[in-house]
């Protein structure tokens, strides 16, 4: 997955639980621009978005493609 393909994901999942990152990013402490920064760069630690996600009932797996 690009940087491109992450933040389109990004976007359908805050769609998808009806939040915006400033939202997601004030119920973390955080700032806007800094989480904002992490997902467009595509540099948020896999650990971070974990804990964001699961926040709202999803998890995040790791596979094997068929």
């Amino acid at each position: 997955m690009d940087k491109k393909a992450f933040k389109k994901m990004w976007e359908n999942w805050c769609i998808d639980i009806d939040q915006n990152t400033t939202q997601i990013a004030v119920s973390r402490n955080d700032t806007q621009q800094n989480l904002s920064r992490k997902i467009n760069g595509g540099t948020i630690k896999y650990l971070e978005l974990s804990e964001i996600v699961e926040k709202y009932g999803y998890s995040i797996e790791i596979h094997k493609k068929p």
